[in-house]
């Protein structure tokens, strides 16, 4: 008893090392491909005709067939079905595990095999990769988060020239107190939508607090990306939440390019960007932190 137990928890180790070979292999077809590769050695299960006559070819027809019934719905993953689909798979694996040394092989559950793990393979990778982009995107906006943001400055900077805008929301404190944090989140997202409008495939938009951006461009320069900021303001200043709460909405932003140096640009592009607010609100005589209006006639932002 000692013994199958002690076989038992290799076989699942076993198995459980090839899933996560197969589920963190980048290409859907090579993961495929290596989970395949890996249960016929543990199962013996090479002599079976569909992988002596062609093996690529058996493989790729099985992934082809296998990668538009992989139970995933348009927003919901059925965690049920997946983890039955583990459990009977792992089932069967252990059966041929067992049997391999007495030259019994059942083709019906080798199909069963074949096909659940190209289902399981493509079903958790696509719950990992919908786990990345909740990471990676901002729920509030959509447009990329602090998390990524960090990443991308870690990982896929190169030596070339850039442009980094950074910005945050005029008088944001002042429009969450005056009126509400509905009104404050409306404001945000039109922020962010501006730019979005306004931004092209060179540059990438981050939101790296709460009314905080930073927009790293690349073929730019400091005169564009100026003109596109401009714009957008044009944009929030026209918007529907603009005219409805009676406020002024404006991006404040600094700008900074150069290469090889980012941290050193971050800085240069925040030092005129605080330079800028300072003016702004020296201009208008408004004070930076507005006290909250108690008024039984505030607006409320639906």
């Amino acid at each position: 008893m000692d013994n199958n137990n002690h076989l038992s928890n290799q076989l699942w180790q076993e198995i459980d090392r090839i899933k996560s070979m197969a589920i963190l292999e980048k290409n859907e077809e090579k993961s495929v491909q290596i989970a395949i590769d890996e249960i016929v050695k543990l199962t013996s299960i090479d002599d079976i005709q569909i992988f002596r006559t062609d093996k690529k070819t058996s493989i790729m027809q099985l992934y082809a067939k296998h990668k538009s019934k992989t139970l995933i719905s348009k927003n919901k993953i059925d965690n049920n079905k997946i983890l039955s689909l583990n459990i009977e798979t792992d089932k069967y694996i252990y059966t041929l595990f067992i049997k391999k040394n007495k030259g019994l092989v059942d083709k019906e559950k080798i199909s069963f095999i074949i096909s659940n793990i190209i289902k399981i393979v493509l079903i958790e990778k696509e719950y990992i990769n919908s786990l990345k982009n909740m990471a990676y995107f901002d729920a509030l906006t959509g447009v990329y988060s602090r998390m990524y943001y960090n990443k991308y400055v870690d990982t896929k900077i190169k030596k070339q020239k850039i442009v980094v805008t950074v910005m945050d929301l005029f008088r944001l404190h002042y429009i969450n107190n005056t009126f509400d944090h509905i009104a404050g989140d409306n404001y945000i997202i039109e922020a962010s939508n501006a730019l979005k409008t306004v931004c092209d495939e060179n540059d990438i938009i981050f939101r790296t607090g709460g009314d905080e951006f930073v927009i790293i461009s690349v073929k730019s320069n400091t005169k564009k990306m100026t003109q596109k900021i401009e714009k957008a303001n044009e944009i929030i200043k026209e918007s529907t939440l603009a005219k409805k709460i009676n406020a002024d909405l404006l991006i404040n932003y600094g700008v900074a390019e150069g290469k090889d140096n980012y941290n050193g640009l971050l800085k240069e592009a925040e030092a005129k960007l605080k330079a800028s607010k300072d003016e702004i609100y020296k201009k208008l005589g408004f004070e930076r932190r507005a006290p909250r209006k108690i008024k039984s006639s505030e607006k409320e932002i639906k």
